[in-house]
């Protein structure tokens, strides 16, 4: 019996296989890609929250709490630049506020000169923000920074009791950063 060379086709490859096969693979890197890049973004949104939480009860701290380093900054007339004030603060302790402090802080804050030093300075770090002391009814009693803009994101937002001048008050502060 004479043998005959018949040729195979049997375990080799086509063309057309290797284009589909190269298209699935492409597709599902694709896939593993975005998803990786959202789970990236969903990570940076989630630490920029917890940051913005942060400086959010560092301010109202600042604000309601805390005296400032060293504690006679507004008596002394120390300004947010110079280096002997470590932080700013306004508070007189058990949730009362010292309304000549507030008002050097509402200065400065409102000030385009000391707005950055003054915000480092009172613990709200890189964000924006803006805070209002009002009266139970809503009247304004003092207004610092102004508010975000268009372009701008508020992160987080927080509202505390405090005592101004034997009155009970509202501080409310929102920061915020600005989306490029």
């Amino acid at each position: 019996m004479e043998k005959t060379c018949v040729a195979s086709v049997r375990g080799q490859i086509l063309i057309s296989d290797l284009i589909i096969s190269m298209a699935v693979f492409l597709l599902l890197v694709a896939i593993a890609y975005e998803a990786y890049n959202r789970q990236t973004d969903r990570l940076g949104e989630w630490h920029t929250r917890i940051l913005a939480d942060d400086a959010m009860q560092r301010g109202l701290s600042a604000i309601i709490d805390a005296q400032g380093n060293p504690s006679n900054w507004a008596a002394a007339g120390y300004t947010p630049l110079q280096a002997s004030v470590l932080s700013l603060g306004s508070g007189e302790g058990g949730g009362r506020i010292d309304s000549f402090k507030l008002g050097q802080l509402a200065a400065y804050f409102n000030s385009p000169t000391y707005y950055n030093a003054t915000r480092l300075k009172m613990g709200l770090g890189y964000f924006d923000a803006d805070v209002r002391v009002s009266e139970m009814n809503g009247t304004n009693i003092s207004v610092m920074g102004a508010p975000p803009n268009s372009t701008s994101v508020v992160v987080s937002a927080g509202t505390r009791l405090a005592v101004l001048d034997n009155r009970t008050v509202l501080v409310r502060l929102r920061v915020w950063k600005n989306e490029t």
